[in-house]
């Protein structure tokens, strides 16, 4: 099946590549922005995925792009919805050191970003707006256009994070609970008629159910909505697959073979383009391809890793037990002044020097790590 619509595939959004189309002689064109999560670019193969390498061979083909953090969801999902680095966000990590108890954090000053509450809490933390950056998506709404986020539970919620309910539609995994963002009437009445009673499915692997909850959302309740309002519309969805798949997949446990590009991750790659294929064909069915400009992009890509030294399993938090030792600082949780503090993310450790002589003692961390 061939589409009309202009596309284009790139392996990860980059700074200033998204714009809001320019008032032409008729009305601006729609855009979707669809995200598959920790997509490799080599993974994109007609046989697998057809709808995106359908659009990677016919529209904009993007190769030289890099994640702006490694196979750290919300700090490139903070560059996605702003343009912006992480110095200007300070989105370093998906677990960051907030600096005081946080109450959604039931006290804790470590959290996962991936989770709505944080993201409100961290609102009110810094001025309304943690990013301190306007996202793509609230310049649309600003500029009058129907907005929607469906997908991911974290990065979905950054790519409006100041929205209200009854500025953008969030549907992600916290949907229908008290920690999700409430749901405009419109969209709660095309669940009941769909059938998609909220909760969406838990992730799974591949992420089958969950995905295609989102998928009708997206085509049987939001882009029909879109059509009757007759106003240019910006919709977003991040894809929970391929990354939950290839995170969970078991096929080479004990082994480095066949690894990511085993069943369980190709099942997730496939479950991705299956999504964007019916968010194409329902843009076709509603006349809407003509008039929208498809986006495919990827927060990241992925590795595999091993938590293994010489044969031993090294365990959680390994970092903090060596510098512990090796700085001869006492090992406890978050006291109210802490030294020096270790944000786990996935091999991708942040350290935070928080207190005083934090010269002196980075430059010992640096020395113990380069050693």
């Amino acid at each position: 099946m061939e589409y009309g619509m202009k596309s284009a595939f790139v392996a990860v959004l980059l700074s200033g590549l998204f714009v809001l189309p320019a008032q032409a002689q008729n009305r601006p064109h729609n855009v979707i922005i669809f995200v598959a999560d920790g997509l490799r670019y080599g993974s994109v193969e007609s046989g697998n995925m057809p709808n995106m390498a359908r659009l990677k061979s016919q529209g904009v083909d993007f190769t030289n792009s890099h994640a702006l953090f490694p196979t750290v969801t919300t700090v490139n999902a903070s560059a996605i919805a702003t343009g912006h680095g992480i110095g200007d966000t300070g989105d370093f990590g998906n677990t960051i050191y907030t600096g005081q108890p946080m109450e959604s954090l039931k006290g804790s000053m470590l959290g996962f970003l991936e989770n709505d509450r944080l993201l409100a809490g961290m609102n009110q933390k810094f001025g309304g707006n943690y990013l301190g950056e306007t996202t793509l998506i609230a310049a649309a709404r600003a500029h009058g256009w129907q907005t929607a986020i469906i997908g991911k539970e974290g990065p979905a919620r950054i790519q409006d994070s100041t929205a209200t309910s009854d500025e953008t539609l969030i549907v992600d995994d916290s949907t229908g609970s008290a920690a999700g963002v409430a749901l405009p009437q419109w969209f709660e009445t095309g669940l009941k008629n769909a059938g998609l009673a909220p909760p969406p499915p838990s992730p799974s692997v591949p992420d089958t159910a969950q995905e295609e909850w989102m998928a009708k959302s997206a085509t049987e309740i939001v882009l029909p909505h879109f059509k009757d309002a007759a106003k240019p519309f910006i919709h977003l969805f991040w894809s929970r697959d391929p990354d939950f798949s290839q995170h969970n997949g078991r096929d080479s446990i004990g082994s480095p073979t066949p690894g990511i590009n085993g069943p369980t991750g190709l099942a997730g790659t496939h479950v991705a383009d299956t999504v964007l294929g019916a968010l194409l064909d329902r843009l076709k069915a509603l006349g809407l391809d003509q008039s929208t400009d498809v986006f495919v992009t990827a927060d990241h890509g992925f590795v595999t890793m091993t938590h293994q030294d010489g044969g031993r399993e090294l365990p959680n938090g390994f970092l903090v037990h060596d510098l512990a030792a090796a700085l001869a600082l006492p090992k406890v949780d978050l006291p109210d002044h802490p030294q020096l503090v270790v944000a786990p993310n996935g091999n991708s450790d942040l350290i935070y020097l928080p207190g005083p002589g934090a010269a002196a003692l980075a430059a010992r961390v640096a020395s113990f790590l380069m050693a």
